[in-house]
């Protein structure tokens, strides 16, 4: 039996402005580099035109778009467009040189001081150490900052050892790039991987591969801040092994959103898209959105992470979808197992911040595996904003193996009660009741509970199956149950967790329509 609190979130009551960290690398395939034309210039497809997945779990690639090209999940990966101009970096390179490819610099810093209104950094395989620099662009001229087609450049950490430091450190980013490069070995004192100094304006990490850091992989403030494709493991290693972290919290998130402090009364980031990425085995949330409003999560494949998988704190207007969560023991604050989307309000009165309710979000098609599949946790912020409305859970196949598939705790008493919530269609595997303290607040129609009965919460139209499942340890190892679930209530979704269509009529319930 899991004790409701035993798996909850401390993450941020320390958190500061300064501290916003994350981290890159190259990922097999899900940029396109192109090819080096004649003149020795390097032309890259950056465009979108042969885009590919990260994710460990085929069953989230969607085939191949249009043109026969890759694509990764449902909707396939933002399109950018690379300006013509280039400059080369590379490990033998020269700040004095001109940049072209037979003369390269050697810093991304001296590279982005001659492109202040944007164009492409080509950046020669190899070895590089710390870099610091001021990404800026316009808006249809940005500044991209890639590998050469083929290579593979590394930036390795070793070496930094200043207290939150950095692999990559921003001093600024407008309108930026990362694509396709290596981003390692932040193993100095709360080092990430690349930290920005301010709020970030329309910056995309494609295709990279990001490790080894002790503090977040990446995470920003800021508006217009996409990832996708990426792979990301062994992020917020300061948490590993920590047990008085554990209970002090304020440990980092591996990636996502932070807020903006130095805008207390409006903190949250705005236009967030995370897609495609592989986050696995890293000592803080997964996928964690704190202060997000008008974010997409999807397609993502989230496993081994600490505490909780997919993390909503002060989140809006936010789609979670078709991703595949995986939690395991030993990484959660009991040892145990964590949560895999988990949603709440945490405190941070010390930076005087506005709150909002969690509220409009939709979880559709996910496979999700944790100690509790998705639920709330009551923080001790004392705001009456400590509460969420329009939580839609929505044809999800959900287990817990060693606890309550769903649970949300009581809002505290002075927090505004929940409202207009609805769980449809979703298939629950459960060992211990799901609990929804807030009852009132929930309608539940269509699910299948697997299990010789229904838990009190269900929906006079749920059903209880006596189907049983065995280990899932990827989203495929569910897709078997579309063929025994039988239909839920009338649907809105129109695709499943393989982008497959639904039936509106008559949907099949669970992540996977039959």
């Amino acid at each position: 039996m899991i004790v409701r609190r035993a798996a909850r979130s401390w993450l941020s009551i320390f958190v500061f402005a300064s501290l916003f960290s994350f981290a890159c690398s190259q990922s097999d395939g899900a940029v396109e580099n192109g090819s080096r034309s004649n003149d020795g210039t390097d032309t890259n497809g950056t465009d979108g035109s042969r885009d590919g997945s990260t994710t460990s779990d085929p069953s989230n690639d969607a085939g191949t778009g249009a043109d026969g090209a890759p694509t990764v999940g449902c909707t396939g990966f933002s399109t950018i467009v690379e300006p013509s101009e280039q400059l080369f970096v590379a490990p033998n390179g020269n700040d004095s040189a001109d940049g072209s490819a037979g003369a390269p610099l050697a810093s991304l810093g001296e590279a982005a001081r001659r492109f202040p209104n944007g164009g492409t950094v080509v950046v020669r395989g190899g070895a590089y150490g710390a870099q610091t620099l001021a990404g800026t662009g316009t808006a249809g001229h940005p500044l991209v900052v890639r590998a050469a087609s083929g290579e593979t450049p590394v930036f390795d950490g070793s070496a930094v050892q200043v207290p939150y430091g950095a692999v990559i450190r921003l001093t600024k980013a407008q309108h930026v790039v990362f694509a396709n490069l290596t981003v390692q070995n932040g193993t100095g004192p709360n080092v990430a991987g690349i930290l920005a100094d301010e709020a970030v304006s329309d910056l995309t990490i494609r295709a990279c591969t990001i490790h080894d850091t002790q503090d977040a992989l990446a995470r920003f403030a800021g508006d217009g801040i996409t990832f996708e494709g990426n792979e990301m493991y062994n992020g917020a290693l300061a948490n590993e092994g920590n047990p008085d972290r554990y209970k002090g919290g304020g440990w980092p998130g591996c990636m996502g959103t932070t807020p903006d402090f130095s805008r207390p009364t409006s903190p949250w980031a705005t236009n967030v898209t995370l897609r495609g990425n592989h986050v696995h085995d890293c000592w803080g949330e997964g996928l964690s959105i704190w202060f997000g409003s008008g974010v997409v999560v999807e397609d993502n494949v989230v496993e081994r992470t600490f505490n909780v998988g997919i993390y909503l704190d002060n989140a809006s207007n936010v789609q979670v979808a078709r991703n595949f969560v995986l939690m395991q023991a030993p990484m959660a604050m009991n040892g145990g197992i964590g949560n895999g989307v988990l949603l709440g309000i945490e405190p941070y009165d010390t930076h005087g911040v506005s709150y909002r309710p969690n509220h409009d979000i939709t979880i559709v098609d996910n496979v999700v595996v944790g100690a509790s599949a998705i639920g709330w946790w009551t923080s001790p912020n004392t705001s009456p904003d400590n509460t969420y409305a329009n939580v839609s859970i929505l044809h999800n196949t959900l287990v817990a193996p060693s606890g309550a598939a769903i649970g949300f705790e009581a809002v505290s008493g002075q927090a505004t009660s929940p409202k207009a919530c609805t769980i449809e269609n979703n298939v629950i595997v459960e060992s211990s009741g799901s609990y929804l303290d807030e009852a009132s607040a929930f309608t539940l129609a269509g699910n299948a509970w697997l299990g010789p009965s229904k838990p009190m919460v269900a929906g006079t139209s749920d059903v209880s199956l006596n189907i049983s499942v065995g280990a899932v340890t990827t989203a495929k190892d569910v897709q078997s149950l579309a063929s025994q679930v039988g239909t839920g209530v009338a649907s809105t979704v129109a695709i499943d967790f393989a982008c497959a269509a639904r039936n509106a009529a008559a949907p099949t319930r669970g992540a996977f329509e039959h």
